[in-house]
Order: structure tokens, then C-alpha cells, then sequence
């Protein structure tokens, strides 16, 4: 049962998702194209929302695994998700 209740808790986080997601079992990924330093601003504000919704559902991400990959980018951005703890800084990552 605990499996089936998890994805109806998860079942809705790509209908408020802009940029691109994949979901597969406990793991989570968002992904846009940086062009534009607002482009930054909309996966930034993907990563709050999901916070919100980890906080609503009791159903926290694990922040030491949560990183950040460059690819082809040339836009100086950082991203960060904030608990009610405190304010994680993702560290950036080169490989998955």
C-alpha cells in the first residue's frame, strides 16, 4: 500500500512543473535551457514550488544528493532550495 499512496502524492508534480521533469520511483529531475537569465528565474522557481509541496506532503527531498549540471551553458546562474530550516545551495555536479 505504502507504494501505491507515495505515487498518489507524486501524481501531480508535473501539471505545475514549467520547465521538464522526469520522475522515475523516488527520484526527480528538472531540466530547462538557460538562454536568458530569466530562463534561470523559471527553474528557480520550479525548484521553491516543489519545496512547498515537499513541505505541504511531508515528503522531503534528500538535499545532499541535489545538484546542479551545466551543459553547454554560458549564463553565470546558481540555484538554491529552501527548507524551513535553512537555505540548501545546490552544489554543481559534472556527471550523473
Amino acid at each position: 500500500m505504502a507504494p501505491l499512496l507515495f505515487l498518489v502524492f507524486v501524481n501531480d508534480i508535473p501539471e505545475w512543473i514549467q520547465t521538464s521533469i522526469k520522475m522515475f520511483a523516488n527520484d526527480t529531475k528538472l531540466w530547462t535551457r538557460i538562454s536568458a537569465l530569466e530562463d534561470s528565474h523559471v527553474l528557480q522557481d520550479d525548484l521553491d514550488n516543489l519545496m512547498c509541496w515537499s513541505d505541504k506532503w511531508k515528503l522531503g527531498f534528500n538535499l545532499q544528493k541535489c545538484k546542479t549540471m551545466y551543459i553547454g551553458h554560458s549564463v553565470n546562474t546558481e540555484y538554491k532550495m529552501t527548507t524551513k530550516e535553512k537555505v540548501w545551495k545546490l552544489d554543481k555536479t559534472t556527471e550523473e
